[in-house]
């Protein structure tokens, strides 16, 4: 399933501004500014500048937070986008509740108490954000998160994404999670994606452990048989359609040889014997192919029948057809 954009020109901008130049505008924005967030919960806070509030908008961090302050913008900043700008772009200072900056691993330990596999989470998380997806929360979905090309003002998301950590025992571990799953992601024409994260026998006491994940994509769409048939059925089922045309071909030339035929014999020399003089005419010439000139039992009533079990097997397209040669039979035979 290829990318969804919303609208003729939305592609042209996006190639035109790629995602990776509005992080690093983004980052350098931060990084000039000294920009400090805060915690609050199981979220971030972030105030940003017309500036910043543009460039968070165009990469896709955060929330927006509707105040009553006309010189700032707050942003509401999620567990992983928040560690993300801290911990991976180095751009971004976060303080706790006591107003001091923490550091790394303070930082990482108090999301770990905020949510237990944040460790995998953000795994995942940054190695899809490395890549210029954007990503999103997928709640909506009964997903993890949603993956954009670009923007989600620009195209569809084209992924849900599901994390999988080691040991993990609550989800996709029965074939009716999976069913129910993938039937949702393809009613929002979503592909469904898993991401393994194996800890390779590495804690998660600092966030340096988890450079040394491992994450294994995965993707899972529904079986399709119409899609999923090999060569040769589709060149049987092929054939078949073909057999099909071509007998509705020969059913429909013996329909129309049949009336032609019928016409002509009305218009014989013995239905003509009877004129004399001047007004006698010679036989019109039979519209039959030069093999059939001799051969006029094909016009006999008694086979017609005949023609109906050729039509029978046709589609319904000659039920017209078949009328045709019933009206006509009762014709021919008064």
């Amino acid at each position: 399933m290829g990318p969804r954009w919303k609208g003729k020109g939305a592609e042209a901008k996006a190639l035109a501004d790629p995602m990776s130049e509005i992080v690093s505008q983004l980052q350098s924005s931060l990084l000039q500014s000294n920009a400090c967030a805060s915690l609050s919960g199981c979220s971030v806070l972030l105030a940003a500048g017309t500036e910043q509030t543009e460039l968070l908008t165009r990469a896709c961090f955060g929330k927006p937070i509707i105040t009553a302050e006309k010189d700032k913008q707050w942003f509401q900043l999620g567990l992983e986008e928040a560690f993300y700008l801290c911990y991976s772009l180095k751009c971004l200072k976060i303080a706790g509740e006591d107003n001091f900056v923490k550091n790394d691993l303070d930082l990482w330990l108090y999301m770990k108490l905020k949510k237990e596999k944040f460790p995998d989470f953000y795994k995942a998380y940054s190695h899809l954000r490395m890549k210029n997806w954007v990503l999103r929360p997928g709640l909506q979905y009964g997903v993890d998160f949603v993956a954009y090309r670009h923007h989600p003002s620009l195209v569809h998301s084209e992924y849900a994404v599901i994390v999988l950590s080691e040991g993990d025992t609550g989800r996709l571990r029965v074939w009716s999670d999976f069913h129910c799953t993938i039937r949702l992601c393809g009613s929002v024409a979503k592909t469904l994606l898993i991401l393994n994260v194996d800890r390779n026998g590495h804690g998660a006491i600092s966030p340096s452990h988890s450079e040394r994940y491992s994450v294994e994509e995965c993707t899972i769409t529904r079986w399709s048989p119409e899609q999923s048939r090999d060569d040769k059925k589709a060149s049987e089922n092929g054939a078949k359609v073909s057999g099909l045309n071509v007998q509705s071909i020969l059913a429909i030339t013996a329909f129309i040889m049949l009336v032609a035929a019928g016409k002509g014999k009305q218009a014989s020399p013995t239905n003509d014997a009877n004129l004399t003089g001047p007004k006698a005419r010679a036989p019109p010439p039979s519209p039959c192919p030069p093999s059939m000139k001799n051969d006029m039992s094909f016009a006999h009533p008694h086979t017609v029948p005949s023609l109906f079990i050729a039509l029978s097997a046709s589609t319904k397209t000659l039920q017209s057809l078949k009328t045709s040669l019933q009206s006509y039979q009762t014709t021919h035979r008064r």
